[in-house]
């Protein structure tokens, strides 16, 4: 369009592609900008009439300080001030998408600017080239979701927790919604309490307490959806962050911080604009709509995680030695407009992404291979494991070789067989389902395979993506191991049997195979519990470990537990790869002898006892306690038919009353 000196606008005017005022523009009819469409002023812009704006761009490019005003409030959608003179607000306005200042001073000394924040976006300010006067307010929406705790930050300084009770309830504290409510619904974190990371939190005090920029807040909020906002200075520049490391003894529980996003814009943690000394690179904010914490390290993310931090939301780092420090410049925002949680970044690594599924919860850990990674804990690509606190919530994590629960745990490149301890834990005891992503490709000449130490079931990740198990609230170590063997057939000893019977003061085991190939030796292992197994003995496999005809072995546990032991095999392939047989369960007393098997069972159950049983109740009870089936021990050898019985973890329980002697052995379902 033609420049000219004036612009007054008294009727329709629609603007489609691009506008250029000189010294003052005066809206006094309707004013549209159109989708694509962009202005430059050169003058004075007054609004008061109805000033649409929908376009790509309006930016205030004069020679001498632009006015911002009129009768009539402007939504601007993208505002560029790009004018050494600067700008100056004479009335009250807002933006909903990007206020950029690429030159000057946009002054709001006096009225209200407020950035906009509903369920298309949330406004912000773009890295400041100029400077900023004046307050703003900064509004943040929170989406539908439960009433739960939220992490918060604040992006303006001098506001305090009464700014945010105007929005949504707080309680248990002088000056909050409902200070007699013993429950408090505000903290923060200090990092410099010793022992357990929860121990850290600290309450708020009173409604006058400041809300630092920087810091982060962990509020119980709800009914959501709602929007709050506060007023104030917004933060620019350079920002440092006061981290600390307080060694207690445990890397895992030391060092944890949580961090409030400062600045009126979303910022990117993988950003260069970030110095980080002695602190490690993964970040984690809690997930309230699952539940869990998400986690991101390194391009990769678990359970909603990601490298960009929404503005007004605040994240957890830990720091890992003495003296940590962390500080950003404004070159840490991005021009994005994301929710509370976005999931963004790549990894070049090959990536297994686990999840655990159960009460209608899901939790997820990432397991990766590639060059830079180690067997143990990096800094730059692990990141620790945080379960929920949520008893309804299953977690699942794998294991490095320090045994430390991982959410996403990076490994060397596969170029020998391996294991993977993975984690399962459950505050809730039940039927839960392990997934694998379809998107892993198994790396060529290996197999995955999942084997579940209680049960001895191992599934071959290739055929199958999903297992179904029944586990205990109780649990507390490793339940699984991912196993990544070489060759398509990796562990080729066909079973025939294996059981064990008590022999006066010993326990003697047999095993029979159908074919061997490959085969070099066989462990026998021992549990109390069924979960923590130890060596007992090693048997030597037949010949050269070849071998098409069935061949027998045995073994003798000549320092039984008294009392009810789970005994396993360890068959191990001369290439160092393994596998575990199925448990069997063996009752031994100076008196009472009782073995179960096989153990999984699916069809029938063989209970061989001493004479000391015949006749007595036995009953079969689900880990709820509910019993499922119910018998009597009619002689030495019985064969229990528990077909009717789902898939999942039972006890027998025996009760000889003559002798008031009891048994309890835990047994598995499998179909």
């Amino acid at each position: 369009m033609k420049n000219i000196t004036n612009i007054i606008v008294l009727g329709l005017l629609l603007c489609g592609l691009s506008l250029t005022a000189q010294k003052q523009f005066t809206n006094t009819g309707n004013f549209t900008i159109h989708s694509g469409g962009t202005v430059s002023f050169f003058g004075d812009l007054i609004n008061n009439g109805t000033l649409i704006d929908s376009g790509l761009a309006i930016t205030l490019a004069g020679s001498s300080a632009q006015q911002i005003g009129g009768s009539s409030l402007t939504a601007f959608k993208n505002l560029t001030l790009n004018n050494s003179s600067g700008s100056y607000l004479s009335a009250n306005e807002k933006i909903t998408n990007e206020l950029t200042i690429t030159a000057g001073t946009f002054s709001t000394t006096g009225y209200n600017f407020t950035l906009v924040s509903d369920a298309n976006g949330t406004a912000y300010i773009a890295p400041i080239v100029g400077n900023f006067a004046g307050n703003i307010t900064m509004q943040r929406y929170l989406p539908p979701g439960p009433t739960d705790w939220r992490v918060l930050a604040s992006p303006v300084s001098g506001a305090t927790i009464s700014n945010w009770q105007d929005y949504f309830y707080t309680t248990g504290f002088p000056g909050s919604s409902y200070p007699s409510n013993p429950f408090i619904s505000v903290y923060t974190y200090d990092e410099t309490v010793p022992g357990n990371y929860a121990n850290g939190y600290v309450a708020a005090t009173n409604a006058s307490n400041p809300i630092i920029p920087g810091q982060g807040y962990w509020c119980y909020i709800g009914p959501v959806p709602l929007t709050f906002q506060v007023t104030g200075p917004p933060v620019k520049f350079n920002q440092t962050f006061p981290v600390t490391y307080t060694p207690s003894g445990d890397v895992t529980q030391d060092g944890w911080v949580m961090i409030g996003n400062p600045y009126p814009s979303s910022v990117d943690w993988s950003s260069a604009a970030w110095t980080k000394s002695n602190i490690n690179n993964a970040i984690y904010i809690w997930n309230s709509s699952n539940q869990q914490y998400a986690s991101w390290v390194g391009g990769v993310s678990t359970n909603g995680g990601t490298n960009i931090v929404a503005s007004s939301q605040s994240f957890w780092v830990q720091t890992n030695a003495l003296s940590p420090s962390l500080s950003c410049t404004e070159n840490c925002k991005i021009s994005s407009n994301p929710a509370f949680l976005k999931t963004t970044g790549t990894s070049s690594f090959n990536m297994m992404k686990l999840s655990i599924q159960g009460n209608n919860f899901i939790d997820e850990t990432v397991l990766q291979f590639g060059s830079s990674a180690t067997n143990g804990y990096d800094p730059t690509l692990d990141a620790r494991k945080l379960f929920s606190s949520n008893a309804l919530v299953p977690g699942i994590a794998t294991q490095d070789t320090t045994k430390t629960d991982l959410s996403i745990n990076s490994m060397p490149p596969i170029t020998a067989a391996i294991d993977i301890p993975v984690k399962a834990i459950v505050g809730v005891t039940g039927n839960y389902t392990i997934t694998i992503d379809s998107s892993f490709i198994t790396p060529t000449g290996y197999t995955v395979v999942l084997e579940d130490l209680v049960t001895g079931t191992k599934t071959n990740l290739g055929g199958s993506l999903t297992y179904a198990f029944a586990i205990a609230d109780t649990t507390s170590a490793a339940r699984f191991v991912l196993h990544v063997l070489s060759g398509a057939n990796p562990l080729p000893v066909d079973f025939l049997y294996f059981n064990a019977k008590p022999e006066e003061n010993t326990v003697v085991l047999n095993w029979a195979t159908a074919s061997e190939v490959n085969d070099d030796h066989f462990e026998v292992e021992r549990s109390g519990e069924g979960t923590l197994f130890e060596y007992v003995e090693s048997v030597k496999a037949y010949g050269n470990g070849n071998s098409t005809l069935t061949q027998k072995y045995n073994a003798i546990d000549s320092k039984p537990y008294n009392g009810t032991s789970y005994y396993r095999l360890k068959q191990v392939d001369k290439n160092g790869a393994y596998k575990y047989t199925n448990m069997i369960s063996v009752n031994f007393n100076a008196t009472f002898f009782l073995s179960v098997y096989p153990n999984p069972a699916s069809s029938n159950l063989e209970i061989n006892v001493s004479k000391n049983y015949i006749n007595a109740n036995a009953r079969i009870m689900d880990v709820l306690g509910k019993e499922a089936s119910g018998f009597t021990i009619g002689a030495i050898n019985n064969q229990i038919d528990v077909s009717m019985l789902t898939s999942g973890i039972y006890y027998l329980l025996i009760d000889t009353d003559g002798d008031n002697h009891k048994d309890k052995i835990k047994i598995v379902i499998q179909k």
